[in-house]
């Protein structure tokens, strides 16, 4: 019996306009009238998260910037996680002399060392809690607390840059390319499958009892850990070969679940 359904945000349950269409909308609720549980998966952190869901009935549970933070329907975080301060600095110091645009993204807020246009354009498009610190090195392990890091850029600057960091911090960072033009870089373990499998083992469920959707590299971890997973047939090959089907919406997935679930029950009969 699959007992809760994982979704990613961004071209996947949100359309190109950062909106959820009414198919998804019905389907969210569907899905908690049949008894499972939902919570979205995503790269955003709990301040994004909250600005998409606060309107959408139902209750959700949030694994927040990839997996770094946990947070029950219930508002009570579980799990958090962070670099250790010295990798920090290490990280930013090579992104900046890559001379690549960050984000470095803690629990609530997404910090920048310099404004430019290509920021200030990604900013617009979602809610982002956002600081300008130019001397945001210093803080770094001090007051400021990163959970992770997210650069911007074209496809082969960023693919480049991926290889560089994992070839210098070996065993210590996850990287990978969560949307168009953008890399995130995670402590090492901190992804959304360790996520889902955190939040499963509060919940008291297997997971066997997840399925999950999404459309991005960075969900590819979440794949890897349940046998429900689903890619969204705009994504990649790459990522919808490491998901068991493909579908068009949340909606298709989510009758999947639900149907699998009476077909389930009634074979117990």
């Amino acid at each position: 019996m699959i007992r809760l359904f994982a979704t990613d945000l961004d071209d996947t349950l949100l359309n190109h306009e950062k909106q959820i269409d009414q198919h998804n909308l019905d389907a969210l609720e569907r899905l908690q009238q049949a008894g499972i549980q939902v919570t979205v998966a995503s790269g955003r952190n709990e301040v994004e998260i909250d600005q998409v869901i606060k309107n959408v009935p139902g209750d959700f549970h949030r694994v927040c910037q990839n997996g770094a933070f946990i947070y029950l329907n219930s508002q009570k975080r579980i799990y958090d996680g962070y670099f250790e301060a010295d990798l920090a600095k290490q990280i930013y110091q090579v992104g900046k002399k890559a001379g690549m645009y960050c984000f470095i993204g803690t629990a609530r807020t997404m910090y920048i060392s310099e404004k430019n246009p290509f920021i200030e354009r990604k900013s617009q498009q979602v809610a982002i809690n956002l600081e300008y610190d130019p001397i945001i090195e210093n803080r770094l392990g001090e007051d400021v607390l990163p959970s992770k890091f997210c650069y911007l850029g074209e496809a082969s600057e960023l693919q480049q840059l991926k290889q560089l960091l994992l070839q210098t911090f070996p065993e210590q960072i996850d990287a990978f390319i969560s949307a168009p033009h953008c890399l995130d870089v995670m402590p090492h373990g901190i992804n959304k499958g360790n996520g889902i499998r955190h939040l499963a083992d509060h919940l008291g469920f297997d997971l066997s009892e997840v399925a999950c959707i999404g459309d991005s590299e960075n969900d590819i971890p979440m794949f890897r850990v349940t046998p429900h997973s689903f890619a969204m047939s705009v994504a990649k090959q790459s990522v919808q070969a490491e998901a068991k089907q493909v579908v068009e919406s949340v909606s298709k997935a989510a009758d999947w679940v639900i149907a699998y679930n009476e077909n389930l029950a009634l074979s117990q009969k």
